[in-house]
């Protein structure tokens, strides 16, 4: 019935399957094939809205139900359908719902990891502004922890902010001003190369929320590395309180901001020599030894 040209009979294909899912042990269902059954039929180009909303319901219960099986290659396989889906009016909702539990099953940085490519090649401003919003709104539900904010920075600008729609230019600032509440001031130095009127944009939002402290994530997202034992948040259960990315939420925040500003070693660069002349009794090499320095920190920015 999947394969019916009739629209009506593949619903209530995927209503049987739906139901039979939820009567049959959990062990027993294999997750990938259910998503590769869904890429050949009814397909990721199907153009029924009830036929779609019917199949993003079921790999949501299949994030949030085989716990042990849903993988990031079943999300791999269809996050680039669920994305086009961004901005249709009547499927966005439970496109985003089921990208949520993706994030939450899997992590948010393996969804985005997968997302942000098929958000960048939108040719639709109102998908690409969609992306944008559904950007904005799993960073201040998630956080930033462990996510590849480069990466995230890069979509922005240059699929954003360069956009030549208003409308998708404004929810890309929006984002901008999301990141600069996490990141804090050190963001700034990064939107240098924008164009006068677009950072002009920038700075305004970031004055707005300058004052604003980081938002606590209301999510929850599995630990990464960590083997799912139990079916459920009970015993054996690795899913994380809100917030926590990974086992040390600390060290993810930091891995998160190493992405934007990454850690150049410098100390072969620090020779005897240069210590000599910055404690030398001569100003002169005391300067030049300053000078020296102050190339290596510059250097070591780029």
């Amino acid at each position: 019935m999947l394969k019916s040209v009739k629209w009506k009979e593949r619903v209530e294909a995927l209503d049987s399957l739906q139901s039979h899912l939820e009567a049959v042990d959990i062990n027993d269902i294999e997750p990938e094939l259910i998503v590769r059954q869904f890429a050949k039929k009814p397909g990721w180009k199907e153009n029924n809205f009830q036929v779609n909303g019917r199949m993003y319901s079921i790999l949501k219960w299949l994030s949030e139900n085989c716990l042990a099986k849903f993988s990031p290659g079943c999300a791999a396989l269809c996050i680039p359908a669920l994305v086009d889906k961004l901005g249709d009016i009547k499927l966005k909702q439970p496109a985003a719902d089921a990208l949520v539990a993706f994030a939450e099953r899997l992590s948010l940085k393996m969804v985005l990891g997968q997302a942000l490519e098929p958000m960048a090649k939108q040719k639709s401003p109102k998908v690409l502004g969609d992306c944008l919003g559904f950007l904005d709104t799993v960073l201040l539900e998630f956080g930033i922890a462990g996510l590849p904010l480069k990466q995230i920075l890069d979509f922005v600008k240059g699929s954003g902010l360069a956009s030549s729609n208003g409308q998708v230019r404004q929810k890309a600032v929006t984002v901008m001003g999301t990141l600069r509440r996490f990141v804090g001031p050190p963001i700034a130095s990064l939107v240098d190369d924008l164009n006068p009127q677009i950072k002009a944009l920038v700075d305004a939002e970031f004055e707005r929320v300058s004052g604003e402290n980081p938002p606590v994530p209301t999510r929850r997202q599995q630990q990464p590395g960590v083997a799912q034992k139990g079916q459920g948040d009970g015993e054996g259960s690795s899913r994380s309180a809100p917030g926590k990315s990974a086992a040390d939420p600390d060290t993810a925040d930091d891995d998160a901001m190493d992405s934007l500003f990454p850690r150049v070693n410098i100390t072969q660069k620090i020779t005897p020599a240069l210590l000599r002349m910055l404690n030398d009794a001569n100003w002169k090499q005391r300067k030049a030894g300053l000078e020296t320095l102050l190339a290596i920190l510059e250097d070591a920015k780029h």
